[in-house]
């Protein structure tokens, strides 16, 4: 909390000159609203305008029980005023506000404005808004969905940082930048869109958004930021479309679940550590004719020599003489690969129990092996009405191989 309010002070000092309102933190009146709450002011615009303000810490503490609606125009001194924005922390650390409606007359929510409000669970934001400042309702741990209107453009960093419990965003075509950290540590998030009117998305935006099974990313974004998706630990695949020209360090790193990667023709960078310890990747699509650079240490732990990289036919030997591609264990051209889908065609099973590996959905008699990520091979067997269930040591968290015919895939022993 001691934190919450020394940023706020910070802020009000750097802002103070170039605040087109009276007076950052310090309200011009106190007007009580229809509901009978009293809400605080500054002026702007020369007085035209109002920006509703952080008051100080007891003043806000009047805000702790209250759902609060925000008047579309202030009446004081028998002139009435037009409320334009949410200023800095204007409701920061309101911990007991439960939900507040914003008009429409307002444009912008800035720096911090529903920072630390842990119980707010509602907001409705107008389609006058454009733009959701930085850290503008981080730490909102109760916030269970969001619909950001048209009219956005700019989605600030923190804007919804350590928002625990948001399950679902919804992000406008008007959007053309997604923020440092906008979304990090948003646990609970299982799938986000982002429009085709993005261009840009900020380091970390998605970091630690450990429920999120899946991501589309629209063509117009030219790059992948450092740490976008680190440790998404249930995302499952990633299709990386043509415009985006390079993937920054650990960009995926830590995604666990990943199983395929799709990566458009464009690519001319991979950094290092961007696929790092995603251990359960099978396949990786690069569609570039010229193979981009790429830090030796892009897949390291990911286990490349059990990973296919299928690319275009005519580079398949230009591939093969490079690191880190010349590990995997084998680079075969597109338009004959048919391995990743032969698998899932034939609606194949794999899992991991107490140190078993089970495959269910397999012809009668097929061979099954399974070996440590070592080479060691560690138990096999034949299928019998389409199963397999081999017993070996693995402890929890190792990887074992499993090889079905002449298909390896690598399974997370658990």
């Amino acid at each position: 909390m001691k934190q919450t309010y020394l940023k706020l002070f910070c802020l009000a000092l750097l802002f103070a000159d170039s605040s087109i309102c009276h007076n950052a933190f310090a309200y011009d009146i106190a007007v009580k609203n229809e509901d009978g709450v009293t809400i605080y002011y500054q002026y702007c615009n020369g007085g035209t305008e109002l920006e509703v303000t952080w008051a100080d810490y007891d003043n806000n503490y009047n805000y702790y029980k209250n759902s609060i609606k925000i008047p579309e125009t202030v009446v004081f001194m028998n002139q009435t005023r037009k409320v334009t924005s949410i200023g800095i922390g204007a409701f920061a650390g309101c911990y007991y506000l439960t939900s507040v409606t914003i008009p429409s007359s307002v444009t912008s929510i800035d720096f911090d404005a529903f920072a630390d409000c842990y119980y707010l669970t509602s907001v409705t934001i107008p389609s006058s808004v454009e733009t959701i400042g930085e850290g503008a309702f981080s730490g909102c741990f109760n916030l269970t969905s969001v619909s950001i209107p048209e009219g956005v453009m700019r989605i600030g960093v923190n804007a919804f940082y350590n928002c625990t419990s948001l399950t679902s965003v919804t992000i406008p075509s008007s959007v053309k930048w997604i923020c440092e950290l906008a979304f990090s540590w948003c646990s609970a998030l299982t799938s986000v869109t982002i429009p085709e009117g993005v261009t840009g998305i900020g380091p970390s935006a998605f970091k630690n958004c450990t429920s999120l099974t899946s991501v589309t990313i629209p063509e117009g974004v030219t790059s992948i930021a450092r740490e976008t998706f680190y440790n998404c630990t249930s995302l499952t695949n990633v299709t990386i479309p043509s415009s985006v020209t390079s993937i920054g360090k650990s960009a995926f790193q830590n995604c666990k679940k990943l199983t395929s990667v799709m990566i458009g023709n464009g690519i001319k960078t991979i950094e290092a550590k961007a696929f790092m310890n995603c251990p359960n990747i099978n396949d990786v699509y690069c569609l570039a004719y010229r193979y981009p650079k790429t830090n030796k240490d892009a897949f390291e732990n990911s286990y490349p020599d059990y990973i296919t990289l299928h690319v275009p036919d005519e580079v398949v030997e230009q591939y093969k003489a490079v690191e880190p591609w010349s590990s995997f264990k084998a680079v075969v051209g597109i338009s004959g690969s048919t391995g990743a889908t032969q698998v899932h065609a034939n609606e194949v099973l794999i899992q991991s129990e107490n140190g078993q590996v089970s495959v269910t959905g397999i012809d009668e008699g097929t061979a099954i092996a399974v070996y440590s990520a070592d080479g060691k091979k560690i138990g096999s067997g034949l299928s019998q009405s389409g199963g397999v269930n081999i017993p070996t040591r693995l402890p929890a968290g190792s990887i074992a191989i499993v090889k079905i015919g002449d298909r390896s895939v690598k399974v997370v022993m658990k």
